[in-house]
């Protein structure tokens, strides 16, 4: 098992959004759980949830991968703007969520705030903030958020 303590903040939570990225599009509930602690807290603009068992992250994640299907969405491109090591074990991080379909990019990217710790030797996600306020126009301005979507080129 390499030395996760050695890799960085931004290693750790780009790893994080790669698995559970691909296990939503996949459906592979499995790899998608191994991502999170539970009880895990999960904030929207319509509130705060706790899941406690890997029954509730099974229907929050069914109910997601649906969402996602019936907007058309192919694919989930995330991308970490920040990541920092609060403590040896905990990490604070935000990144940015494009949801594509076909290349196309449909709704205005949107932040994310998560923490993740290290537990039992494996990064899991802890809690994260769906909620976050999008940016005013010139901190926007400021950090480069009207650029196109990195991957596929389409604008916000």
């Amino acid at each position: 098992m390499e030395d996760r303590q050695a890799i960085s903040a931004s290693a750790i939570a780009e790893e994080l959004l790669e698995i559970t990225g691909n296990a939503m599009i996949t459906g592979d509930f499995d790899a998608f759980a191994a991502a999170f602690h539970l009880p895990n807290t999960m904030t929207t603009s319509s509130g705060t949830i706790v899941v406690e068992d890997e029954d509730h992250l099974r229907r929050v994640f069914n109910g997601v991968r649906e969402k996602l299907k019936n907007a058309g969405i192919t694919e989930l491109v995330r991308f970490v703007e920040v990541a920092e090591f609060r403590s040896p074990t905990q990490i604070a991080s935000t990144h940015i969520s494009y949801l594509l379909s076909g290349g196309s990019q449909l709704e205005d990217p949107y932040p994310v705030f998560s923490i993740i710790e290290l537990i039992d030797g494996d990064w899991k996600g802890v809690s994260s903030d769906y909620a976050v306020k999008p940016r005013g126009a010139q901190e926007s301005a400021i950090l480069g958020s009207g650029a196109p979507c990195p991957v596929r080129g389409n604008k916000e």
